[in-house]
């Protein structure tokens, strides 16, 4: 049976902690670390009940710098974009002679315009919440599809960044690629957080836990191939797993 992947909205969250330094009474840089899982939320996919299931949402480092300009000691307006950001999520198959599994990752630069707020800015232990836009830059992206039955036969679809590779067995029966990348170049979202900071004078600590969804999809649906002068239009692909 054949069925058909699809892809949608990119959502994410993360627990950072950020370390910082004061500059002046307006202006404050810092340094932000944190551990992130990713979604691709779609409800075909999940619609497919056993045969196409969410596996576990892959995990990975996030990093970036935050930058921010203090209107008052408790409001301010920041960038804290994350430069390493992966993003993707993983699959499973329940297939009729065997399994299978699919594996995303998808890089992106994630720039948000955060509106920042904090309580008390001279008590050890400050309560910060943040909220606002963002764009998502994608870099680069990967997709493997790897199918295997109980006879000992293997298949193994690749997608990274245009190039579109078909093998069974070891054997490359279709390499080709896309007349554009099967994902857009930039998403919009939001992004909300909230955390603690803790004030050591001129430095604070902010451990904090981060989410953000993009409103918009994530997924190229015009991205085509041509095998044998035939066009497949990506979207509609159905030879992921077979």
């Amino acid at each position: 049976m054949k069925k058909t992947l699809l892809y949608g909205i990119v959502a994410s969250f993360a627990c950072f902690t950020q370390i910082s330094i004061a500059q002046s009474s307006k202006f404050s840089v810092g340094l932000l670390a944190g551990y992130q899982m990713s979604y691709l939320v779609n409800q075909n996919d999940s619609d497919e009940g056993p045969e196409l299931d969410y596996g576990d949402p892959p995990a990975a480092l996030a990093l970036g710098v935050s930058l921010a300009y203090h209107i008052s000691p408790k409001f301010a307006i920041g960038v804290d974009p994350l430069f390493v950001s992966k993003q993707g999520m993983n699959y499973t198959q329940e297939l009729t002679g065997g399994t299978g599994t699919i594996k995303m990752e998808l890089n992106y630069t994630k720039i948000p315009l955060l509106f920042k707020f904090n309580t008390n800015p001279d008590a050890k232990v400050v309560f910060t919440a943040y909220a606002g836009p963002q764009i998502s830059l994608l870099g680069d992206n990967v997709i493997t599809a790897i199918s295997k039955g109980i006879d000992g036969s293997s298949q193994v679809k690749t997608l990274i960044d245009r190039e579109f590779n078909l093998s069974i067995n070891g054997t490359t029966l279709i390499s080709t690629s896309l007349d554009r990348s099967a994902f857009k170049s930039s998403t919009f979202g939001g992004v909300i957080g909230l955390g603690a900071q803790i004030n050591f004078g001129k430095f604070f600590l902010t451990p904090s836990i981060r989410a953000d969804y993009d409103f918009t999809d994530a997924e190229e649906k015009e991205a085509s191939y041509t095998v044998a002068g035939e066009k497949n239009i990506f979207s509609k692909l159905e030879v992921w797993l077979i």
